[in-house]
């Protein structure tokens, strides 16, 4: 039998939305300079931390989020030059 207490905990979790639309606080800045130092290979550092137990894959996620970001911004910019 679930105690109200966990009965109550379990229907808040399923109320939280599935995806969050804030991100990591350090993420845009941690994207910028992989970038700056690694050019393309900031996609399989960021790849590396994931795989290799992170303790925080929330932030590297993220950061993948903010390099496809900035892969497509410069595209676009390039395309119409």
């Amino acid at each position: 039998m679930i105690s109200p207490t966990m009965l109550q905990l379990m229907e808040n979790a399923y109320k939280k939305p599935i995806t969050d639309v804030s991100r990591h606080r350090m993420s845009k800045e941690i994207a910028e300079d992989l970038i700056n130092e690694k050019g393309d290979g900031a996609y399989l550092h960021c790849l590396e931390k994931l795989t290799n137990d992170t303790s925080n894959p929330r932030l590297w996620r993220d950061v993948l989020t903010y390099l496809d970001e900035t892969k497509g911004k410069a595209n676009e910019s390039s395309s119409l030059l």
